[in-house]
């Protein structure tokens, strides 16, 4: 029979964090609208129906550094520092504004468009490599499409003045993202706020992309959702807050990965339901990541600032997770799990089903159960401070489950009363330290401050 010295909360479900894409891919196939006749192969603006080697409108070779057949100047920077944000060199970008126009609009800074999905329709043709939008807040559904979704992004480089300046809000249908990147490899974006909708970013369909310095608020289920084995994401300077928690599942979470290839550094989630940041099936390297405040649902389960689960694999560094409810990080069955030089701090407690207990654990490490060859799940815990939870500091759970290292741990203050648990290793798990093959708190590091030691191999 399976003892549990310390109860465990539930895992989570796995969550369909993927969408139909329904609307629009931006410019792809007969770029007039109309047939495939007349129009449909000529791009440089005259009648002769075949394209000329410029894009000036004329009947020449000769190429101008713009579109509309006049000499580009360096337009008039709208950002409030004078600047271009992240963008070298504004004249490599068509142009977005609040007050631009796009019936009228060229892309160039004295001719702007009004809209992010305008813009889009036009980049593949501009021999532009960016977009660039201006402050304001514009109401936006919008994808960036790959070739192996049907669309001509690849390459596309999307920044804003800065995330305190432009703001992409949803609009329509709840279900709908802000801005989905589906397919489109080479893809940057910066400088960005995004508000409101349902996944509002989402990355997904073998997409590769680049997001660097950008916030996010009030999106429901989740702020960032990368999606799909075959899509990678690398995310930097990123500060997600206040998701919106989903009726149906009660979960607003602030990053999801499913299946994708995540590397995210210099990152702070706050306010979260349920789940801070989510890796399910698939792999994330993490730096420099910050999760705080992540509260129960409504029923008091849950509440983790790091969830990994069904063979996901996670590395962890220079991180903190503070004032989360249930655990700060929680692994059920992760293929492997590697946390080191990272802070777990103030972990308050959440409701455990069937049982009169409550969790409050720094780092859980379960198997719950699972009929996999011992070691299986591998895990390495180093050089981590645990501190202030309101049970456990360390939870390793599961014969399947093999610790590889414990070394450098340093766990102070659990149970607030110190008659918390330092480190638990139960049901099975092992420990692989020490010359007899047994966990040794002195020899393997582990600094307790009045807390105890609990081993039930």
């Amino acid at each position: 029979m399976r003892q549990h010295l310390l109860p465990l909360s539930l895992p989570l479900s796995l969550l369909p964090l993927a969408l139909p894409l329904t609307l629009a891919l931006g410019a792809c196939g007969d770029k007039d609208g109309g047939d495939s006749g007349a129009g449909d192969t000529d791009t440089d603006g005259d009648t002769d129906g075949e394209t000329d080697t410029d894009t000036d409108g004329g009947t020449d070779t000769d190429t101008d550094t713009d579109t509309d057949g006049t000499e580009e100047t360096t337009p008039t920077s709208p950002c409030a520092d004078g600047g271009w944000g992240a963008l070298d060199d504004p004249t490599r970008a068509l142009h977005v504004r609040a007050d631009g126009d796009d019936d009228t609009a060229t892309g160039s800074g004295a001719a702007p468009f009004g809209t992010l999905v305008a813009a889009l329709d036009a980049w593949a043709d501009s021999g532009k490599d960016a977009i660039f939008i201006g402050p304001g807040t514009y109401p936006t559904l919008a994808s960036i499409a790959g070739a192996s979704s049907g669309g001509d992004h690849d390459g596309l480089e999307l920044y804003g003045c800065s995330s305190d300046e432009v703001t992409l809000e949803g609009v329509g249908a709840k279900e709908q993202p802000v801005l989905y990147v589906a397919g489109a490899t080479d893809v940057l974006i910066d400088g960005l706020h995004f508000s409101g909708a349902k996944r509002a970013l989402t990355i997904w369909q073998g997409a590769e992309a680049t997001v660097t310095n950008i916030t996010c608020s009030d999106s429901e289920l989740t702020c960032l959702a990368i999606d799909g084995t075959t899509t990678t994401a690398v995310l930097s300077g990123i500060a997600v807050s206040d998701p919106v928690a989903e009726a149906a599942s009660g979960l607003g979470l602030g990053i999801a990965v499913t299946g994708a290839s995540l590397t995210l550094s210099d990152a702070t989630v706050t306010g979260s339901v349920g789940v801070g940041v989510l890796v399910h099936q698939g792999s994330a390297d993490v730096t420099g990541l910050e999760v705080k405040g992540v509260t129960s649902l409504s029923d008091g389960t849950l509440g983790r600032g790091l969830h990994v689960q069904s063979l996901a694999t996670t590395k962890v560094r220079d991180s903190l997770f503070s004032d989360n409810e249930d655990a700060g990080i929680f692994a059920h069955q992760a293929i492997s799990i590697d946390i080191g030089d990272t802070e777990v701090r103030g972990t308050d407690g959440a409701a455990i089903p069937d049982s009169d207990d409550e969790s409050g654990d720094g780092i859980v490490i379960t198997d719950d159960g699972a009929r996999y060859e011992p070691g299986t799940f591998r895990v390495a815990l180093t050089g981590n401070t645990v501190a202030d939870a309101a049970r456990g500091g360390i939870v390793v759970d599961g014969s399947s489950i093999g610790v590889s290292d414990l070394s450098g741990n340093v766990l102070s203050g659990l149970g607030y009363d110190a008659g918390g648990t330092g480190v638990v290793i139960q049901n099975g798990a092992t420990v692989e330290a020490g010359s007899d093959g047994w966990y040794d708190a002195d020899t393997e590091g582990i600094s307790l401050d009045l807390n105890r030691v609990v081993l039930s191999f």
